[in-house]
């Protein structure tokens, strides 16, 4: 597993997906089904920006690591971007509005993303001068080629962030 420092960017304009959307928790972990909604679906698909495929979680908004369960309940999407908020087929629309992020480039399979993600909620935001704002969605962004099990696959991981001196630490 490989995570290199992130860049921060802010998007300049409100960002659409559409995709296949399920409640779940961490006990569950239901990801497969949410792809094989999207999937079959990819080609049909209109106003797409680009091929690369997003996974999307949206955690309770007093998500907090230091107290965290695995039954608790968070949105998971497998989405594309779109231009617009259009809803297509059975498949949902998420608009993420202007927003800042840390970007995060994570080499690895998706089984170990877990120690990713651990160390961005734990080491780099107490050490950095952003807190996550878990009132927005994290996006992982892959390429259309995406291969999980595959421990050389990139991605990017869009993590939302507020500055330490504007918000309240989620801690």
């Amino acid at each position: 597993m490989e995570l290199a420092e992130p860049f921060i960017f802010e998007t300049k304009e409100t960002r659409h997906f559409l995709g296949a959307r399920i409640s779940t928790n961490f006990i569950k972990n239901e990801t497969a089904i949410v792809w094989q909604k999207l999937m079959p679906q990819l080609k049909s698909i209109q106003h797409r920006l680009s091929n690369k495929l997003y996974a999307i979680d949206q955690y309770p908004s007093d998500f907090n690591i230091a107290t965290f369960k695995p039954e608790i309940t968070y949105t998971k999407m497998a989405c594309v971007e779109i231009t617009g908020a259009i809803e297509q087929n059975e498949l949902q629309v998420l608009s993420v509005p202007n927003s800042l992020f840390a970007v995060f480039t994570y080499t690895g399979t998706a089984a170990n993303a877990g120690k990713a993600f651990h160390f961005i909620f734990t080491e780099w935001e107490n050490n950095s001068n952003y807190c996550i704002d878990f009132s927005r969605p994290i996006i992982c962004e892959m390429e259309a080629n995406y291969n999980p099990t595959n421990e050389k696959e990139t991605e990017l991981i869009w993590i939302p962030i507020k500055t330490k001196n504007n918000a309240h630490s989620n801690k």
